[in-house]
C-alpha cells in the first residue's frame, strides 16, 4: 500500500466522521427545537410553565424504588395484562394517555378494563403518528386521578404482566406517585428466555411470529398479543417443569400451581390468607431435594418453610422476643436454640394457619420493609 493509499483512507475516515458529527449535531438541534416549540405551546395554551409539571413528576419518580420482576419455573394462572399509550417516552416529562387491561382467572378471560387518559398538556405530534391518538381523541377522557381508584380495583392484588414491563411500571408508578406492590412479569424477559433463536422480540415482530391479527399501538390489542405470548410462555414452562421434576405426584385442579397435596392445600390456605388481609401474594414456593418440603419466598428473602414429616406437617417462622406473645395460648410452639431464632409450629390441618396469622402477618410486613429499603440501595 502506498504512501497516496494511506493518506486518502485517512481523508475518507475524517470525511465520514464529520459526517456523522453534523448528523449527531442536527438530530441534538432538532430534539431541542421540538422540546422547545411543545414548551412554547404549553405555556401559550395553559399559561403554566412546563418546568413546575416536570419538577412535580421528577419528585415522585425520585422515591420510587426499583421493582424486582418475578419468573419462576411456573408462571401465575390468575394475573393481569396490561398496556399504556403515552404522550413521549419520559415519565417525568409525558402522560399516560390511554389504559388497557384484561384480566384472568384460572387462564380464562375474566373482565376488560379500557380508558382513554386526558393529559395535563397536548399530545405531541411525534406521539400521535406512533399511537394514532390525538389531542382531540382524549379532550372529553377522564384524567388518570379520576379513573385511579377504578384502575387499582380491577388489578387488585394480581401479577401484572406487560412486555417491556420496566417502561410501563416507571409511567405507572410515576402517575401513582408511589411504586406497585403486585408482582411485574415481564413478557420481553419470558420471550427471550423461551424463543432464543428469534431475531428481536418487539411485540409487532412476535405478533407475525404467531399469526396474531390485532391493531399495533393500541392499547387493548396490545394486551391480546402480550396474553397469547404470556400462556405460550405458561405451557413451555410447564414442560419444562415437568422435565425436571418428574418424581412429584401432580395434582393439576383449575391448571392451577403445580403442587402435590397437601402442600398445595398449605400453600393456598397461606396465600388466601394473605389476600384476604389486604397482602398482596407476591410470593411463591421453592422445593427443596426431598421434593417435598418447601419455602416460600418473597423475592429472595423467605416468609416460611413448610416442612411435611411422618410425625405431621409443621411451619418454620423467623422468631423474635416480641414474637412470642401473639402466639401464646394459641398453639404449641418450638423456639430453635441455633443461631436462626426460628419458631416450629405443628399444624394438624391447613386452617391451623388462621391462629397464627398474626404473627405470619407480623413476618410478611418486616420482610415487605426490608425488601424495598434493599431496592431502594439498589
Amino acid at each position: 500500500m502506498t504512501t497516496n493509499d494511506i493518506a486518502a483512507i485517512i481523508v475518507l475516515l475524517v470525511i465520514l466522521f464529520l459526517i456523522f458529527l453534523l448528523l449527531y449535531v442536527h438530530k441534538k438541534d432538532k430534539q431541542l427545537r421540538s422540546n422547545y416549540e411543545l414548551k412554547l405551546s404549553i405555556e401559550q395554551n395553559y399559561g403554566q410553565p412546563l418546568t413546575n409539571f416536570e419538577d412535580n413528576r421528577a419528585k415522585w419518580r425520585s422515591v420510587i424504588p426499583e421493582y424486582r420482576p418475578y419468573y419462576d419455573e411456573l408462571l401465575p394462572p390468575d394475573y393481569v395484562v396490561f398496556d399504556l399509550e403515552t404522550s413521549g417516552l419520559d415519565p417525568e416529562k409525558y402522560e399516560i394517555v390511554e389504559i388497557g387491561a384484561i384480566r384472568y382467572k384460572c387462564g380464562e378471560k375474566d373482565a376488560e378494563f379500557h380508558t382513554y387518559v386526558k393529559p395535563s398538556y397536548p399530545i405531541p405530534s411525534a406521539a400521535s403518528s406512533v399511537n394514532k391518538i390525538t389531542s382531540s381523541m382524549v379532550s372529553s377522557a377522564p384524567t388518570f386521578d379520576e379513573i385511579r381508584s377504578s384502575f387499582l380495583n380491577f388489578i387488585g392484588v394480581l401479577p401484572l404482566v406487560a412486555h417491556n414491563a420496566r417502561f410501563d411500571v416507571h409511567f405507572l408508578q410515576t402517575e401513582l406517585g408511589h411504586h406497585i406492590e403486585n408482582l411485574i412479569i415481564d413478557t420481553l424477559k419470558l420471550s427471550r428466555d423461551f424463543f432464543p433463536y428469534l431475531s428481536n422480540h418487539k411485540l409487532e415482530s412476535l405478533k407475525k411470529h404467531f399469526n396474531i391479527q390485532s391493531d399495533s399501538h393500541h392499547a387493548l390489542d396490545d394486551c391480546i398479543v402480550t396474553a397469547y405470548l404470556y400462556q405460550e410462555c405458561q405451557r413451555l414452562a410447564k414442560e419444562r417443569w415437568l422435565k425436571n421434576r418428574p418424581t412429584i405426584d401432580l395434582s393439576l385442579p383449575n391448571d392451577s400451581h403445580i403442587m402435590a397435596k397437601p402442600q398445595k392445600e398449605y400453600y393456598d390456605t397461606l396465600f388466601n390468607l394473605l389476600s384476604e388481609h389486604k397482602r398482596p401474594c407476591n410470593i411463591r414456593a421453592i422445593f427443596f431435594k426431598n421434593q417435598k418440603d418447601f419455602s416460600v419466598n418473597i423475592g429472595h428473602l423467605r416468609l416460611c418453610k413448610f416442612v411435611f414429616q411422618k410425625s405431621g406437617v409443621f411451619i418454620v417462622l423467623p422468631f423474635e422476643n416480641q414474637s412470642e406473645k401473639l402466639l401464646q395460648g394459641k398453639v404449641e410452639y418450638v423456639i430453635s436454640n441455633n443461631s436462626s431464632h426460628n419458631v416450629k409450629i405443628a399444624l394438624p390441618s391447613p386452617e391451623s394457619l388462621l391462629p397464627i396469622s398474626d404473627l405470619l402477618f407480623q413476618v410478611y410486613d418486616d420482610i415487605r420493609s426490608n425488601f424495598q429499603d434493599e431496592t431502594i440501595e439498589q
